[in-house]
């Protein structure tokens, strides 16, 4: 049984940190923004979630 998680906020993530990561192939200044941010906002909350193999 997967757990109750709230897939409006995982569309909305994944989206944004789609179009971060596309930005980010342009711009090296905001490549540098995007790792940062993914490393500080998406991983925690994945593995709060069950890691990124759940």
């Amino acid at each position: 049984m997967l757990p109750d998680l709230n897939w409006g906020r995982i569309l909305t993530l994944y989206i944004f940190q789609q179009q971060m990561v596309t930005q980010s192939n342009y711009d090296p200044e905001c490549s540098e923004f995007t790792e940062i941010w993914l490393k500080q906002n998406v991983t925690p909350w994945v593995e709060a979630n069950g890691g990124w193999e759940g």
